[in-house]
C-alpha cells in the first residue's frame, strides 16, 4: 500500500484535523515504530531509516528533533536534494515515509481527496470552475474556512493569512513557504467565473518578508530635504545635469560654508565615476541606519536630518549593533556599506570630534569583512566544492541538461520557455563570464553581433560605458552557445516578450529582467543540479581557476579576460588558486630530479663498492 494512500490514514478524514498533544521527538517515533505489527517488516525497516535520513538532513541527533511540522517544512526544504547527496525521487520517497509517521501520530493534516465533505457554498463555488487545476489549488483553503464556518462571499485577507499559517504547520511540503501569491491569484481567476464577482472581496498575499525599513517619505520634510541634497551631490556631474555615465568631479569639505549645503563639488578633486546603482546603495545605507534607529527606540520625528544618524556618537553604536545582532555578528558588506556612509556623514556633514570619527572607523572595521580586492571565506568555500569533478561536470553540462529535460518533461510552453531561458542564462554565464549587471540587460540590438553571418550570433559586445570599471567587453559565443541562443530567440523568447522588447532575458512590457530574478534563476537550477549554495558572481571565479589550472601564473592574460582595469585586482582575488597545478609541476620536477639524481649516482659509483659487491 502507498504510504500516501488514504486508507493507510489512522486519523479522522476532517479538514484540518491533528492532535493536540506535544509533537514527539524523531526518537520516540523510531522507538514506536516497531510496535506497528500492522505493517510488514520492510515497511518498519523503511519508515526507520527514512527517520534517521531527516535526523542526517537536519544535522541533529533524532532526540534533539521535535517532529514539528513548520520547523520541518524550514529545514527540509530550505536546500535542494543534491545538497545532501540525494536524489529528487530519493527524497520525495523520504518525504512521503515523513508524511505517513506524522499522521499515524496526529501531527499532520490527514490525506483529502474530492469536494463531498465541503458544505454546499464551497461545493457550489468550485463546480463553477472549469479548469481543474485551478480548481485543485483552492481546495484545501476551501476546507479550512469551511471548518471555520467561513463562506466563499466572507474569505477576506485576514482568513487567507489564517489558512496560510495554518497550513505551514500542519502540512509538510516545501509549497507551503510560498504559496500566497499564487493563491491570491487562483482566487482573482476563479472569482470571475462565479455569477456575481461583485460578492466577492479580492484577495492580496501576505508579504513574505515584512520590510524593516521605511520609505524616506515616512520622516520629517527637513529629514527628506537632507536626503535630497545628499543624493544629488553624489549624482551630478560638473555641469550640474543628471548623467548616469558621466564623470564626477568631487570634494566632500570638512568644513562647509554656509548655505552650500552638506557637499560642495570642487572641478579641481579627483576624478571619480558613480553610476546609478553605487548611488542607489548609498541611499538604501541611509535607509537601513534610520530604520535601525527607528526600530531600537527614537521616534521617526525626531529624526530630523542627517546628523541624527551620527549625534549623539551612541546612535552611530545602536544602528551597527542592531544590524550585528541581525547578522549574528558577522561581518559582510551590508554593515560595511551602513558603516562606511555614516563615517562619510560624520566627516563631511556633520564634522563631528576627531575622537568620535577614530571610534566610528574603530566600529567600521569590526563590521569590515574581506578587504577590498580579496575573495571572501564564503566565494572560496563556494569555489572548492564547485572544483570537484563531478560537481563541474555536473555544471558543465547543465544548459544540455535543462533543454533536455524541458523537452522530456510534460511542460506547459511558457514553462518550457522558461527553462530554455535559464539554459541559455547559465550556458553565458560559464562561457562568457559577464558580471550579472551586464548580463541581465543583454539586448539583442545592440550587444549580440553577427560578424560571420546573420544566421546566429557570434560575439557579445558591450561598450566601455556599460561595464562597471569602464572596460570594454568582447566575448566570441561558441558555436554550440550561439546555436542555442539563436534557438532560444526564435522559438522560446517569442512566448516570454512582449512585442518591440530588445532584451534577450526580458521582463515585464519592455523591460530586462531583473538582477534578483537572474541571480534567483541561476540560484535555483545550479543549486539544484549541484547541491552547492551558489550565486552567479562564482562563474567568474570559477573561470578563473579553470584558467589558471591550465596556466600558472598567467594573471595578465586572465585580467584581460576578466576586464579587471588594474592586474593587481586579479592577483589579489586569484593568487593561491592554481597552487594545486603547482605543487603538480613541482612534484613532476622533483621526481625527475630524483630519477636523474639516481642514474648518476650509480654511474658514479666507485670501483672499490663495485668490487665488494662481487
Amino acid at each position: 500500500m502507498p504510504f500516501d494512500h488514504p486508507l493507510a490514514v489512522r486519523q479522522p478524514h476532517l479538514p484540518g484535523l491533528v492532535s493536540a498533544t506535544p509533537a514527539p521527538s524523531l526518537a520516540e517515533l523510531l522507538a514506536r515504530i516497531p510496535s506497528w505489527v500492522d505493517l510488514d517488516e520492510t515497511q518498519r525497516r523503511d519508515l526507520e531509516s527514512c527517520l534517521r535520513t531527516v535526523a542526517r538532513i537536519i544535522g541533529q541527533p533524532p532526540a534533539n528533533i521535535r517532529c514539528d511540522i513548520g520547523f520541518l517544512n524550514q529545514r527540509l526544504f530550505e536546500r535542494p536534494p543534491a545538497a545532501y547527496r540525494l536524489g529528487e525521487s530519493t527524497f520525495q520517497s523520504i518525504i512521503s515515509r515523513l508524511r505517513f509517521v506524522l499522521r499515524r501520530v496526529g501531527v499532520h493534516q490527514p490525506h483529502q481527496r474530492g469536494e463531498n465533505l465541503l458544505g454546499p457554498a464551497w461545493r457550489g463555488f468550485l463546480q463553477a470552475i472549469a479548469n481543474e487545476p485551478l480548481r485543485a489549488g483552492l481546495r484545501g483553503l476551501a476546507r479550512h474556512c469551511d471548518c471555520e464556518g467561513l463562506s466563499p462571499q466572507k474569505i477576506d485577507d485576514a482568513a487567507m493569512a489564517r489558512f496560510l499559517e495554518s497550513d505551514r504547520q500542519t502540512r509538510l511540503s516545501a509549497a507551503t513557504a510560498d504559496q500566497g501569491p499564487n493563491l491570491a491569484a487562483a482566487w482573482r481567476k476563479a472569482v470571475q467565473v462565479q455569477a456575481d464577482p461583485s460578492a466577492f472581496h479580492r484577495l492580496t498575499a501576505p508579504r513574505r518578508r515584512e520590510p524593516y525599513t521605511l520609505d524616506f517619505s515616512a520622516y520629517p520634510a527637513s529629514f527628506q530635504a537632507d536626503i535630497e541634497r545628499f543624493r544629488s551631490t553624489v549624482a551630478r556631474i560638473e555641469t550640474g545635469a543628471e548623467e548616469p555615465c558621466g564623470r564626477l568631479r568631487i570634494t566632500l569639505s570638512a568644513a562647509r560654508a554656509p548655505g552650500t549645503g552638506p557637499f560642495s563639488t570642487n572641478t579641481k578633486g579627483p576624478a571619480r565615476r558613480l553610476k546609478p546603482r553605487s548611488v542607489q546603495t548609498r541611499l538604501f545605507s541611509l535607509r537601513q541606519a534610520a530604520a535601525a534607529l527607528v526600530n531600537t527606540g527614537t521616534p521617526r520625528e525626531e529624526i530630523t536630518s542627517l546628523s541624527s544618524l551620527v549625534r549623539p556618537i551612541e546612535n552611530v553604536e545602536r544602528i551597527i549593533t542592531y544590524f550585528l545582532d541581525k547578522a549574528d555578528g558577522a561581518p559582510g558588506s551590508q554593515r560595511q556599506s551602513i558603516a562606511e556612509v555614516l563615517l562619510q556623514i560624520a566627516r563631511h556633514h556633520v564634522v563631528v570630534p576627531p575622537e568620535d570619527l577614530v571610534q566610528i572607523r574603530e566600529w567600521k572595521a569590526e563590521v569590515t569583512g574581506p578587504r577590498l580586492g580579496e575573495m571572501g571565506p564564503k566565494a572560496r568555500t563556494c569555489l572548492l566544492q564547485l572544483r570537484r569533478p563531478r560537481v563541474r561536470h555536473i555544471l558543465t553540462d547543465l544548459p544540455e541538461t535543462i533543454v533536455a529535460n524541458a523537452l522530456r518533461d510534460a511542460l506547459t510552453p511558457i514553462e518550457r520557455a522558461r527553462r530554455v531561458r535559464a539554459a541559455v542564462l547559465i550556458g553565458i554565464l560559464l562561457r562568457c563570464p559577464l558580471r550579472i549587471g551586464n548580463l541581465h540587460a543583454l539586448r539583442l540590438d545592440q550587444h549580440l553581433a553577427r560578424l560571420d553571418g546573420p544566421k546566429r550570433p557570434s560575439h557579445i559586445l558591450i561598450r566601455a560605458n556599460e561595464t562597471k570599471n569602464d572596460n570594454g567587453i568582447n566575448f566570441p559565443i561558441p558555436p554550440d552557445l550561439a546555436r542555442l541562443i539563436q534557438t532560444y530567440i526564435d522559438e522560446y523568447r517569442p512566448l516570454l516578450a512582449a512585442a518591440g522588447n530588445p532584451y534577450l532575458f526580458t521582463g515585464g512590457e519592455q523591460g530586462a529582467l531583473s538582477i534578483n530574478q537572474t541571480r534567483t534563476i541561476f540560484k535555483d537550477f545550479v543549486e539544484g543540479a549541484t547541491g552547492v549554495d551558489v550565486f552567479p558572481h562564482i562563474v567568474r571565479h570559477l573561470a578563473a581557476l579553470c584558467f589558471l589550472e591550465a596556466h600558472p601564473g598567467q594573471y595578465e592574460v586572465l585580467r584581460r579576460i576578466l576586464g579587471h582595469k588594474d592586474i593587481q585586482t586579479t592577483k589579489g582575488f586569484y593568487t593561491g588558486l592554481e597552487t594545486d597545478a603547482a605543487f603538480k609541476l613541482f612534484e613532476e620536477a622533483i621526481t625527475s630530479q630524483r630519477s636523474e639524481l639516481r642514474k648518476l649516482a650509480q654511474a658514479s659509483a666507485t670501483p672499490s663498492t663495485r668490487q665488494g659487491k662481487r
